[in-house]
């Protein structure tokens, strides 16, 4: 029996589904308010495959297995190991999803898979603070709250950053000109996947730039490739893309309509004055 005809995750309406429907799941499991970071899949594996244990790399910190389709002699367990250091064997039929810290546990399918195919989605966030508070906390001592303030990563992630500020400036340029090729480019070019969730001087994003410049056409482009349809202005306390939108251009506006009915953004409006839209250097 030969693998089945599954869809391509490549598609970025898959893709934003996929992140939307997983999310909440994650983040009530994990207490936080989470950001898509990577999706994998669909990955086939064939007979005598393994996966090597291993953990992921930053910032796929908290991530989901899902069995798509399967055929095979035996169950091909995943194995984790926990904080505790103990190895737990985890097996899954199509339709499941495992929930894991793809960065703090090592994992991996160190047996030879018995069957003809085998084939998961894997899909990865990164924590941008707690779900039941105000608070937007993303970063901590200059790093991100999923890093240890003084550690090696920290370390790596500052020296990484300070290349990539250069590359943040030119992404929010290039959405402000509409230049799809331009972002596409930057994009592409973003091994870290953070990139489309940087934010400018001001504390924007891309997305709200293509909000303010009442893009829906770039805006669609943005969340198909991870952009959070909700993440707010000025580290969390401003408003989010809907509201740049509903103020800038009307609630019946192209802009404010995909955002609200195609890609289900909520209308966030800014903590106090002070957190305005217009509050930017750039006027």
């Amino acid at each position: 029996r030969t693998p089945p005809s599954l869809p391509s995750v490549d598609d970025g309406d898959v893709r934003g589904s996929v992140w939307k429907a997983a999310r909440p799941v994650l983040e009530r499991w994990t207490g936080m308010r989470l950001a898509p970071t990577s999706l994998y899949g669909i990955r086939t594996y064939t007979e005598g495959a393994v996966l090597a244990p291993h953990v992921d790399r930053l910032p796929l910190v908290t991530s989901a297995i899902v069995n798509v389709a399967q055929d095979v002699d035996e169950p091909w367990p995943l194995e984790v190991y926990g904080h505790d250091g103990r190895a737990r064997n985890v097996t899954t039929r199509p339709g499941d999803m495992v929930l894991y810290e793809s960065h703090s546990v090592v994992h991996g399918r160190p047996f030879p898979m018995k069957g003809r195919f085998f084939s998961n989605i894997f899909i990865h966030f990164k924590p941008i603070g707690p779900s039941d508070g105000a608070e937007h906390v993303a970063e901590k001592d200059g790093v991100p709250i999923y890093i240890v303030p003084g550690s090696r990563e920290a370390r790596n992630w500052k020296e990484e950053h300070e290349e990539m500020d250069n590359a943040v400036d030119d992404l929010i340029e290039a959405t402000k000109d509409f230049d799809f090729e331009a972002v596409q480019n930057i994009l592409t070019t973003d091994e870290t996947g953070e990139m489309i969730h940087q934010r400018d001087e001001n504390g924007w994003q891309p997305l709200h730039e293509a909000a303010r410049g009442g893009s829906a056409e770039m805006a669609r482009f943005l969340v198909r490739h991870g952009a959070d349809v909700d993440e707010r202005t000025h580290e969390g306390t401003g408003g989010s893309p809907l509201y740049v939108a509903v103020e800038t251009w009307g609630d019946a506006s192209e802009i404010a309509r995909y955002l609200r009915e195609e890609a289900g953004a909520q209308y966030i409006a800014p903590a106090t004055l002070l957190d305005d839209r217009f509050v930017r250097s750039d006027g």
